[in-house]
């Protein structure tokens, strides 16, 4: 009801303005997230965005490590985080779930990780398992894997344990990362080369990142492929597991790493993922109910929570004893379908309903100003981010010129603006459905007609196989990735790349499109300009608008601090690379 009262009101409010006058707006991400302290948080951290790539060669100690002094304690050092989900089976490469999310990196290792800080947007590549990673060839790659590594058995891992870990991976056939994987070859004890079936940008990263390794000598010896039995490479082992309750850590005797850990030292293989020195013990508490995890952390019954609800954000801002903090999760944006089938065939037409969107307005509709209005289909954090997108002119939100391009519209089809009738197709969720109700109410003020524009919503599964199809939709909402992603093109692929997907959002099939999205792709072609060419060819010709970037929240107890580190690679809570006042915890 709070969140329909409103979506009431604001479209009130866009009515009301739009009488008043056509106005302008300058949609920056500087002038995003405006309204309450939590909002006001998002806005500072992203005025003060310098979008920053940092390899692991050229950093010496962790970027997102504070040094902060805090009282010695002798206690033991034990933390309770509240999830949503469980993990169900320890499995190292079962099907992604938030419980996996969450829970398995406490185990499992990759050979990389990509991590990008939340509030000051630096991202950084680091090398984990892997002592280095070396492109040879087309789709060819030398891995290196770091001397000295031991699971929490004693069993070392090399080059072999690798290629185990990625074959086993394979033949289960649950994770699509690793089908591009067509060849391993062992060099020596730590080296081995990979031969991929294609090399687009981002498919070997994600094959070094989102895969977990294991030694062949502890997963054979499990009863039951580690199900139950889970044995990795990181600083903690699973003490107990009780199936949708807990699953409890404790620091293991030792820790392969343990140098780095103290020194801080990325070169080393130190990533604050697994930076456990600082914790004894972890519980996952899984709790379903979102209401009943904000009370769980009010009384002190969990310590950290990765996410809360955006409503109830307020309630924790004057607390003396919770602090919340944010993460990038989502972009959303509008495309237009510019197939014969529809009305937007028209560029005109798509270029006045794209400056009839108040981006800000949007934000403010469906997130309560909590992120950031996009100047581009890409993202501050991302290794392929141009810094010359960042508060550049993009489809500013401008009626006067909108109704410029519906008049040029109006002579070039002979149609009225007034008889139009426009079909918004969107994923049935919360923040879509806001998106969309504000999108209604500017198109129906563009062209004097309220019932222009009619909503359409399924659930996933059946809204991504509508979309497909170029008879279903003039306009759509595309929801992509942030916090769970490194490069635009994963973002730019899923949506537009007909080779790979079968089909693309736009519906356009002259070709021309697929002249900048190959390259753009290709791990061979894929440089500054080519994403440049990319971008400007899906502006000049007004296929897509990124609107804004959601941001969502999370809460700890006061004395926890470094929370802009607190989302690790792949969404995981990064909990070792958070830092703890245990004095001042009451436990």
């Amino acid at each position: 009801m709070k969140k329909l009262t409103a979506l009431v009101l604001t479209a009130v409010m866009i009515l009301s303005l739009a009488a008043c006058s056509s106005g302008t707006s300058d949609n920056t991400q500087n002038g995003a997230a405006q309204g309450n302290s939590e909002a006001q948080q998002v806005t500072e951290a992203t005025t003060a965005h310098k979008a920053e790539v940092v390899a692991a060669e050229d950093v010496t100690t962790e970027p997102a490590f504070e040094e902060e002094t805090f009282a010695p304690f002798d206690g033991p050092k034990e933390l309770v985080v509240g999830i949503s989900a469980d993990i169900g089976t320890w499995d190292p490469w079962g099907s992604f779930s938030g419980g996996r999310q969450n829970m398995a990196p406490v185990i499992y290792q990759a050979l990389t990780a990509d991590i990008a800080n939340q509030e000051t947007y630096e991202i950084v590549h680091y090398n984990v398992l892997a002592e280095s990673t070396e492109r040879i060839g087309n789709g060819e790659y030398r891995i290196k894997i770091r001397e000295g590594i031991v699971d929490t058995a004693g069993n070392p891992f090399t080059a072999e344990d690798a290629i185990f870990s990625y074959q086993t991976c394979i033949d289960q056939g649950r994770l699509g990362q690793v089908a591009i994987i067509e060849s391993m070859e062992q060099e020596d004890d730590l080296t081995f080369v990979m031969k991929l079936s294609s090399d687009n940008v981002g498919g070997f990263s994600d094959i070094c990142a989102a895969i977990n390794m294991v030694t062949k000598e502890s997963y054979e010896a499990s009863p039951d492929g580690m199900q139950t039995t889970p044995v990795g490479t990181s600083p903690m082992v699973l003490e107990s597991y009780t199936q949708g309750s807990e699953a409890v850590f404790v620091k293991a005797d030792s820790y392969w790493n343990d140098a780095a850990n103290e020194s801080k030292d990325v070169k080393a293989g130190y990533c604050g993922m697994w930076d456990y020195s600082n914790i004894d013990k972890v519980t996952y508490r899984i709790i379903n109910n979102i209401t009943s995890m904000e009370l769980a952390l009010e009384n002190g019954e969990i310590d950290i929570a990765r996410a809360i609800s955006s409503e109830d954000v307020e309630s924790f801002e004057n607390s003396d004893t919770v602090k919340t903090f944010f993460y990038w999760d989502g972009s959303y944006s509008i495309a237009f379908n510019t197939s014969e089938n529809s009305v937007c065939q028209n560029k005109n037409l798509r270029e006045a309903i794209a400056y009839a969107i108040d981006s800000e307005s949007c934000l403010s509709a469906a997130c309560d100003n909590r992120g950031g209005v996009a100047t581009c289909w890409s993202f501050w954090t991302f290794f392929d981010y141009l810094d010359e997108w960042t508060d550049r002119e993009y489809f500013n939100y401008n009626m006067d010129t909108a109704k410029d391009y519906l008049k040029k519209f109006e002579e070039e089809t002979g149609m009225k603006a007034s008889d139009l009738s426009l079909e918004l197709l969107y994923q049935n969720e919360d923040t879509a459905e806001a998106t969309a109700l504000t999108i209604q109410n500017f198109i129906g003020i563009l062209t004097g007609n309220p019932n222009c524009v009619t909503l359409t919503s399924y659930d996933r599964g059946t809204y991504t196989s509508t979309k497909k199809s170029p008879d279903t939709f003039d306009i759509t909402i595309v929801n992509g990735q942030l916090t769970t992603r490194t490069t635009s093109c994963y973002n730019w692929n899923d949506v537009s790349n007909t080779k790979v997907q079968g089909y693309n959002i736009f519906h356009d099939y002259t070709g021309e499109i697929d002249k900048y999205i190959e390259p753009v792709m290709a791990e061979e072609t894929h440089n500054d300009d080519t994403v440049r060419a990319f971008q400007q060819f899906i502006d000049d010709n007004c296929y897509l608008k990124c609107l804004f970037y959601e941001v969502s929240y999370g809460a700890a107890a006061g004395w926890i601090h470094n929370t802009g580190a607190a989302i690790g690679a792949k969404g995981f809570l990064n909990i070792g690379a958070l830092t703890y006042d245990w004095a001042n915890s009451g436990k």
